[in-house]
Order: C-alpha cells, then sequence, then structure tokens
C-alpha cells in the first residue's frame, strides 16, 4: 500500500514539474461592466501562442505580452505570458485554450466565472457619505410617451471625491435623450449631482432598467518613510495615488402598453400646410411645407408622400426640432415639397392619425385642400423647361438647365493645397529628427521608468505628482479614460517627457 501511495504522489508531483501551461485570471466574480485580465503561461524552448480574438463568445478588447529566461544546473528555460481581456456580460466558463510548446499541443484548464447582479447591492451599502439613485416620474408608459428619468448622486459634503465616472444611462429597450447638463446643488448635510433624461418607449412589454455604476476616485497620500523625518507637503505630493470605490444604484422597472391600429406617435398635436404663391407659371415650381406642432414624440413621425395627376413632385427629407418645456418633450416636424405643373391642380388634403394623451384615443388631423392655378404661356421655350431625372426609387429629382462657367479658384485651391502637403511632409520630417535627437540623449531615472511604465495605471501614478501643469493634466484625464471607460486613447510617452522638460 505504501508503494502505491508513493508511485501516486511521485506521479502528483511530476504532473505539477510538467505541467508547461498555466491559466489564471485576476478575479473569479466580477460586475457588469468590470473587465477581466486572463493570463496564460507557458515554460519551454519553443513556445506559439494561439492567434484569437474572442473568448467564450466575449471580444479580446486588449492584449499585453511578457517573457522571462530561467538557468538552472545549465538547463535554460524561457517563460511566456500573454493576457487577454475581455468585459463580460453575463457568468460563463473560459474553455481550455491550446498552446504548442516544444512540438507538443498543451492545454489550459477549463475555469469558472461568475458575474454578480448588482440588484442585491443596497443603494447605501458602501457608506452613509455616497449614493447613487435611479428615478423615474412614471412606470407605466404606452407606445411613444416619454418618462423623465434623474440619475441622482449624493454626497456628504464632508466626503471627499477627486474623479467621479457614472456609467452613461442607456437602455436598448428605450429611445433615451439626455436633456441638458448636470445640475449640482446643495441639499441638507448632501451635495447633489443630477442628470436628466428622457426615456421613449419604443415596444410594448414588461422591462428591467439595470442598476447604473459609479467609480468614486479618492487621492489617498501615502508619506516617504525613511528620510529623517521630512513633512513638506511637496514630498508628499510624489506619493499620491488615486484610489476607487464602487457603487450602484437601484434598479428600474417600466410596463409598456402597446397603442391601437400599430400607432407609434403619442401626443398632443396641430397640423397645417401652406403654399408660397397660389399662382405661378407652366414649368414653374411651387414650393408647399407641411407642419406639425406640439407636445409629444415629433421624432417618430414618418415622411409624407403626396400624389397629384400629371404634376412632378418632389419631396426634401423632414426636419425635426425638439425641446423641453415645463418638463415635457415637444417637437416641431417640417416638410418641403416642391410640385411642377403644366396646368392648374389642387393640393389634396394631408392627413396625421396619432394617440391623443388627453382624449385617450386615436386622433387623425387634416389639412384643407388647396388649389393652384396655373398660368399658361403661349409660347412654351423647352430650353427653360426644367429637366426631369428619374432616380432609381422613381423619385423624380429638378434639374435646371444652367450653364456652368469653370473659374480660375480650383487651379489656385489645387496649388496652394500641394503647397500646404509639402509643408506639412518638411515639418514633419524636422519634428521627427528633433525627436530622435532627444531620445538618444540618455535617460534620467523618470524617463526610464515612464518608457518601462508597463501599463496605464503605472503611468498614470507616476504622473500624478505633476498634475497641477495643464498638459499633464490632459494627459490624466485621457489616461483615466482608458482605464475606467475602456477607451483607448493614445498617449505619447515622447510628448511627456517634452512637457516634462519644459
Amino acid at each position: 500500500m505504501k508503494k502505491i501511495l508513493g508511485s501516486i504522489l511521485l506521479l502528483i508531483i511530476n504532473i505539477n514539474l510538467f505541467a508547461n501551461v498555466t491559466l489564471k485570471t485576476d478575479k473569479i466574480a466580477l460586475y457588469p461592466g468590470d473587465s477581466l485580465n486572463i493570463t496564460i503561461t507557458a515554460s519551454g524552448k519553443d513556445i506559439v501562442f494561439p492567434n484569437i480574438d474572442e473568448i467564450a463568445g466575449f471580444n479580446i478588447v486588449g492584449i499585453a505580452n511578457g517573457s522571462s529566461t530561467t538557468i538552472i544546473n545549465g538547463n535554460i528555460t524561457n517563460s511566456q505570458t500573454k493576457t487577454y481581456t475581455i468585459v463580460p456580460t453575463h457568468s460563463f466558463t473560459i474553455p481550455k485554450l491550446k498552446v504548442k510548446v516544444d512540438d507538443k499541443d498543451e492545454w489550459t484548464t477549463p475555469k469558472k466565472i461568475k458575474l454578480l447582479d448588482p440588484t442585491k447591492v443596497s443603494t447605501n451599502s458602501s457608506t452613509k457619505d455616497y449614493q447613487l439613485i435611479l428615478k423615474s416620474d412614471k412606470t407605466h408608459l404606452k407606445i411613444g410617451e416619454s418618462a423623465t428619468i434623474k440619475v441622482i448622486f449624493k454626497k456628504r459634503v464632508d466626503a471627499p471625491v477627486s474623479k467621479l465616472y457614472i456609467d452613461e444611462f442607456k437602455n436598448s429597450n428605450f429611445w433615451i435623450k439626455k436633456v441638458g447638463k448636470e445640475n449640482e446643488y446643495i441639499d441638507g448635510n448632501y451635495d447633489i449631482v443630477e442628470q436628466t433624461y428622457l426615456l421613449f418607449a419604443q415596444k410594448s412589454g414588461d422591462f428591467t432598467i439595470n442598476p447604473l455604476k459609479a467609480n468614486i476616485g479618492i487621492v489617498v497620500k501615502q508619506k516617504m518613510g525613511g528620510l529623517g523625518g521630512f513633512d513638506d507637503p511637496m514630498f508628499d505630493s510624489f506619493f499620491q495615488t488615486m484610489k476607487y470605490k464602487k457603487l450602484f444604484s437601484n434598479g428600474l422597472k417600466i410596463k409598456v402598453d402597446p397603442l391601437p391600429n400599430g400607432l407609434e406617435v403619442y401626443g398632443d398635436f396641430k397640423m397645417s400646410a401652406s403654399v408660397d404663391k397660389r399662382e405661378v407659371d407652366a414649368n414653374k415650381p411651387l414650393n408647399l411645407t407641411i407642419k406639425i406642432l406640439g407636445e409629444g414624440n415629433a421624432d417618430d413621425i414618418k415622411k409624407f408622400s403626396i400624389s397629384i395627376p400629371d404634376a412632378v413632385i418632389y419631396s426634401d427629407e423632414p426636419k425635426v426640432k425638439t425641446y423641453l418645456k415645463e418638463g415635457n418633450y415637444y417637437g416641431e416636424f417640417s416638410q418641403k415639397v416642391a410640385i411642377i405643373a403644366d396646368k392648374s391642380y389642387t393640393i389634396p388634403s394631408i392627413s396625421f392619425t396619432y394617440y391623443n394623451k388627453y382624449q385617450k384615443k386615436p386622433i387623425t388631423i387634416k389639412t384643407k385642400p388647396i388649389h393652384i392655378k396655373v398660368k399658361s404661356t403661349s409660347k412654351t421655350n423647352l430650353k427653360d423647361t426644367p429637366k426631369i431625372i428619374t432616380s432609381k426609387k422613381n423619385t423624380p429629382i429638378i434639374k435646371e438647365r444652367t450653364k456652368v462657367i469653370y473659374k480660375n479658384s480650383n487651379q489656385k485651391n489645387i496649388i496652394f493645397y500641394i503647397l500646404g502637403v509639402l509643408s506639412g511632409v518638411v515639418f514633419s520630417f524636422i519634428v521627427f529628427k528633433l525627436k530622435n535627437t532627444k531620445i538618444q540623449k540618455k535617460e534620467k531615472p523618470l524617463e526610464s521608468k515612464i518608457f518601462k511604465a508597463k501599463n496605464d495605471k503605472e503611468l498614470y501614478n507616476l504622473l500624478l505628482p505633476y498634475a497641477s501643469n495643464n498638459k499633464i493634466k490632459s494627459i490624466l484625464e485621457k489616461i483615466e479614460e482608458n482605464i475606467y471607460k475602456n477607451t483607448k486613447n493614445e498617449i505619447d510617452k515622447n510628448e511627456i517627457l517634452d512637457i516634462l522638460e519644459d
């Protein structure tokens, strides 16, 4: 029995010794919106990692490489790592991944990752100093009806906040419009930042709006030790670091009822039609303007189609202006139509049906017919008649016969353009040479640290002491967006060194 147990133990030890490929993650549970780093480490003389652009259906948003070499008893072993970054949207299992080591296929071990449910996190769970609240004035809507959503961040006036990042409010089941800028005010012992959104129901059903997440950045000072008790703020600033805590809001549930007869527009509107003249010469255009004004989702009003026998009609794309008035959403719909005919005609009545929010039923509004008198001419000059071209969609396009005059200004513009391009090339060459000259200089300790920074967080901590410089402050903001908003701002380290030298 001892021999058997000894053999099994030796087998386990050998398996561990020859486990040439391992997989690790920086976390096994995370919240929606958080990123996950998956690191594969392989050891051997010849290592080939797979070319992958997704893991478990999630796109790769970042890749980092590393390597090291060890010599034991004259044996050289190479170790390489590859870190893949993804942003999961649900719980999943990382599948086994293949790495070729010394011409042999090695496989990683599958690993389960859990996505946590923010709805189970209390609004005040972190501290009473900070609160994130999602508030709606309505939870029961009809298609096209709007609700006012407020995203409210509250903090005690004495609670520190150096940076604040709140998720943008969005939901694929609704059309959402941000209203105005953030409103900041004091209420009792709380400093409040409030952002308003309008949420428009696009389809019927029962919907859940997930909690929003806020990242609260707090600067933490770390004093320098071992320097004889220096207590100078200048020295402290070199050891400031930004720490972030997560805060989640409550969720919302909204019920949306369908409109009758498949209607999509909800509100209270008035409609009109006007022309620029009542008499027009034969084969000359007349302009018709259709307007719909009122309260509601005017953005969803469709383009009107006008039909008049023996007339050529061209309709512009509608224009819609919207605004907020006394907490309600208003819109102005406008569509222009050009009509050309060689005899008198009548513009027919134009109708529009929507669901009236006050009468609680479908309403059809109409314009009055408009009679247009076309003045005939004794002689019709065919050369002056507009040329009608039919597009692929059989939409007439009116094109006037005009004489085209080519001016010499185009030639001058070309010459100036060529000169501008040449100047840019010369300037870029000079800048490139100057930068290369600077790089060739002997590196200072700070320069070395900046160039050796492995990621944005390391670079951010190096630059934080110089945040009083406006240019460095701007670069720090870009780095923060990369870290906490998953943006891809390019950070030029040579530019940073130039700023620091100045």
